[in-house]
């Protein structure tokens, strides 16, 4: 989080980490089982609240099924 507020590429980031859970119907708690990273943790990621490290989103997208070069 920055000073002024939540920082505009992790609210950016969370929004999308949302909206491709939604798509694929998934519930939080079942990302969170399939990730290891627990359901609060992952709502704060969504909201922008907290920054996703790069360990945490690769393991994210790949529940998700993103496919990424």
């Amino acid at each position: 989080m920055t000073k002024f507020g939540k920082n505009p590429a992790d609210v950016a980031i969370g929004k999308r980490v949302l909206l491709l859970r939604m798509k694929r119907g998934m519930q939080l708690k079942e990302l969170g089982l399939r990730t290891g990273i627990h359901h609060w943790k992952l709502a704060e990621y969504e909201k922008g609240s907290e920054h996703i490290g790069a360990a945490n989103l690769q393991m994210i997208a790949e529940a998700l099924k993103v496919t990424y070069t």
